[in-house]
């Protein structure tokens, strides 16, 4: 890449941060400015005015999200959190239809470490293969690991050995154990490490129904409701085996409460979103789970309530009256919290 394009692309950068309010990774400025365009394994990297265009076009995925590259009609994206800095935001996959996130790497350099594992044979891409490998390998990626084919059942092996705080990976890792303790012990470690993330729940929950466990069970169905559905796996991974997510988990889950009814614990039954579940005739469409949201943030609970509003875009981001409805309240909600760029970015969707 030319001097000039690298400038552009540093000054679009600084525009970006000015907008963040916080400074990217320098792996990060390294990778977007000398990568324009360029596929490094399974990602082709956005130009840096394409990263900043866009932020807040895609409404139905959370604020926090930074697309920064493209993989068929998804986007790996950064994910800004709260009081972390950026080297420990992690990468996720952002799946367009139905929403959802998958959490990928525990940061951009890690996320690089990712990509070569992944790195396909690129001899028949000449010098863009060539150049693909040296932007990684600028970045202290050993060439071995960009030659070396790996088989995909190994690929979450090889990912944990270079991320150890990989959650996808650790979640496949801990439902191959096989052995029962050992699978729901990996999978509470991933629900304490990411609140935000209900995959975990979910798959225990299915853990604990397939023993015939109905209050765990119970348990477990509420944990993954509290959760956001984007963050919930709500796409299928054949690595899950039998214990794979469907996409409608969420209903499965209201429907399993409602049935055991009398098994769900007492100091659930309190909580707003058991009226919720028993008296809306549809708890789980857009009016309703907007309803939901609301109710948390009249409450005083402005982290709950915006992952329901998450919920309400979710299922209903094809209908621009709902993101009408739900998008202004997020912002009001951001700004409450001194969130400026993520009420922004509602603002603009």
């Amino acid at each position: 890449m030319g001097i000039l394009k690298r400038q552009k692309a540093r000054k679009a950068l600084d525009g970006l941060e000015s907008r963040l309010g916080e400074e990217l990774p320098p792996e990060f400025h390294a990778v977007v400015s000398g990568g324009e365009g360029l596929e490094l394994g399974v990602c082709r990297i956005s130009d840096a005015d394409t990263i900043a265009g866009l932020i807040g076009r895609a409404p139905c995925w959370p604020a926090e999200l930074i697309p920064f590259g493209s993989a068929s009609a998804n986007s790996f994206c950064l994910m800004k959190q709260a009081g972390k800095p950026a080297e420990d935001w992690p990468v996720v996959l952002a799946i367009s239809d139905p929403p959802a996130v998958l959490p990928l790497s525990s940061g951009f350099r890690s996320f690089l470490f990712f990509l070569a594992i992944r790195f396909r044979d690129s001899a028949s891409l000449g010098k863009e293969g060539e150049r693909a490998k040296k932007l990684l390998a600028d970045q202290g990626v050993p060439a071995d690991l960009m030659e070396t084919p790996v088989p995909p059942p190994k690929l979450p092996e090889e990912t944990y050995k270079y991320d150890r705080e990989a959650l996808l990976a650790r979640c496949v890792l801990a439902l191959r154990s096989g052995e029962i303790q050992s699978m729901a012990k990996g999978l509470l470690a991933l629900a304490k490490e990411a609140p935000w993330w209900g995959a975990p729940h979910y798959l225990l929950a299915k853990l604990y129904q397939r023993q015939s466990h109905v209050p765990n069970t119970c348990g477990c169905y509420w944990n993954g409701l509290e959760r956001p559905d984007c963050f919930s796996g709500t796409t299928t991974r054949p690595d899950l085996g039998d214990l794979g997510i469907s996409r409608g988990i969420g209903t499965d889950a209201v429907a399993f409460l409602k049935e055991h009814a009398a098994q769900v614990p007492a100091q659930l039954k309190r909580h707003p979103r058991w009226q919720w579940m028993m008296e809306t005739p549809d708890p789980t469409s857009p009016k309703s789970r907007l309803e939901l949201a609301r109710s948390s943030a009249q409450n005083g609970d402005p982290e709950r309530a915006l992952w329901r509003y998450l919920d309400v875009l979710a299922v209903g981001w094809r209908d621009t009256a709902v993101l009408q409805e739900a998008l202004p309240d997020m912002a009001d909600i951001y700004k409450g919290l001194g969130r400026t760029y993520e009420a922004t970015v509602c603002q603009a969707g």
